[in-house]
C-alpha cells in the first residue's frame, strides 16, 4: 500500500478550528488487501467513517480514501497527529493471522500544523523541583499570560486541584495587556516524602481557547514521616484495636500536644525523649452503631544543634468500620 505523500501541513490555523484532509491510499501489491485497524494517536483525530473501510477487500491497483478530521486543541504553536493504518493480505484469512499484530503491515499518515494562538502561557507549566521541608513551607513561582491573536486577554477566574495551589495577579509594569499569575505552592500541611502533582486552570474571555491547564509539580522532602499515612480498622477485628503510628524526623525531634478526635480514641507516646525516631500506640474502640472516623494530630518540633527550632503539625486519619449487622435501623 502507498500513498503518494504520507504526511499534510494545513498550514497556519487557529485554536479550535477543525481540520479535514483525505488521504489516498493505492495498493501497489500483487494481490488484494484489507485493512485491520485504524488507530490514533490522540482523541484530536477522527477518521470519518473508519467502519467502511475495515476488512474491505482492495483489489490490486485500486484505491480507497481515509478522511481525517483534525481538531486543533492546547497552547502549542505546532501541532500534529498520526493514523496508523494496519492492514495484511486479504488471502490471510487464519485464525492466528487475525490475531498476531506481528503479522500485520503498517502505515502512518501524519497531519501537522501552525497554532496562531489567542495567548501563550510563559512557563506552560510549573516544576517546583525540591523543596526541603525543613526550609520552605510556600514557594511562589510567576507565570506570564501573553496576548497573540487575541489583542486583549482578560482573566476571569482561576481554578486548583488541590487546596496547597493558590494564585493571584500581579501589575505587570512592562506591559500592560500582559498579565501575571503568581502561582504559591503551600506545602505545610503535606505530608511524608513524596513527589506532589496538581495543575491550575485559568478561565480567560478567549472563544477559542476559555480555559488553560498549567500543569504544577513538586518533589517534597519532608522533615517528618509518618507510617502509616493512615490507620484503617476492618469490621472483622474485635474489641479495642492496637495500633501503632510510627514517626521518623530528619533530625532529633521531640513530640507534643497530642490530640485525638472523638476523645474515644486515645493515644499515647511511648517514649517523650528527643530521637529522630517516635512511635504513638493508638487504642480505637469498636464501634457499636456506625463506622467510626476521627484523627490523631500532633506536632513535631526539631531542633538543630544551634537550638533552632521547626515546628511541624501533622494529621493521621483513622477510620475503623462496623459491619452491616451492627448497625442498628
Amino acid at each position: 500500500m502507498v500513498e503518494a505523500s504520507g504526511a499534510f501541513d494545513f498550514g497556519e490555523c487557529r485554536q479550535g478550528d477543525v481540520l479535514t484532509h483525505v488521504f489516498r491510499l493505492v495498493n501497489s501489491s500483487q494481490g488484494p488487501i484489507e485493512i485491520v485497524q485504524l488507530m490514533t494517536s490522540c482523541g484530536c483525530v477522527v477518521v470519518e467513517g473508519d467502519r467502511h473501510l475495515i476488512e474491505a477487500p482492495i483489489a490490486p491497483d485500486a484505491a480507497v480514501e481515509i478522511p481525517i478530521q483534525f481538531t486543533v486543541r492546547g497552547l502549542q504553536d505546532a501541532v500534529s497527529a498520526r493514523v496508523e493504518v494496519l492492514f495484511r493480505p486479504a488471502r490471510r484469512i487464519a485464525a492466528t493471522a487475525r490475531s498476531d499484530g506481528a503479522a500485520l503491515d503498517r502505515l502512518s499518515l501524519r497531519v501537522s500544523a501552525t497554532v496562531r494562538r489567542d495567548y501563550v502561557l510563559s512557563p506552560s507549566q510549573l516544576d517546583f523541583g525540591e523543596i526541603d521541608g525543613l526550609m520552605d513551607q510556600k514557594i511562589t513561582r510567576t507565570i506570564r499570560v501573553i496576548p497573540e491573536a487575541l489583542d486583549q486577554v482578560e482573566i476571569d477566574d482561576f481554578r486548583s486541584s488541590n487546596d496547597w495551589i493558590a494564585a493571584k495577579r500581579v501589575a505587570d509594569s512592562g506591559n500592560p495587556k500582559t498579565h501575571q499569575i503568581e502561582v504559591t505552592l503551600d506545602v505545610s500541611n503535606v505530608v511524608n516524602s513524596r513527589s506532589v502533582v496538581g495543575y491550575l486552570t485559568l478561565v480567560t474571555n478567549s472563544q477559542r481557547l476559555p480555559q488553560a491547564m498549567v500543569p504544577i509539580s513538586a518533589r517534597y522532602r519532608s522533615p517528618v514521616n509518618c507510617e502509616p499515612v493512615a490507620l484503617v480498622i476492618g469490621s472483622d477485628r474485635q474489641g479495642v484495636a492496637q495500633e501503632e503510628i510510627h514517626i521518623s524526623t530528619s533530625r532529633a525531634s521531640r513530640i507534643r500536644d497530642i490530640v485525638c478526635k472523638p476523645a474515644v480514641i486515645r493515644a499515647e507516646l511511648i517514649s517523650a525523649e528527643p530521637s529522630q525516631i517516635h512511635t504513638l500506640r493508638v487504642q480505637v474502640p469498636r464501634p457499636q452503631t456506625e463506622s467510626l472516623e476521627g484523627v490523631v494530630q500532633f506536632e513535631a518540633v526539631l531542633v538543630s544543634e544551634d537550638s533552632e527550632r521547626v515546628v511541624r503539625t501533622l494529621s493521621v486519619p483513622v477510620f475503623r468500620f462496623c459491619s452491616l449487622k451492627e448497625v442498628k435501623p
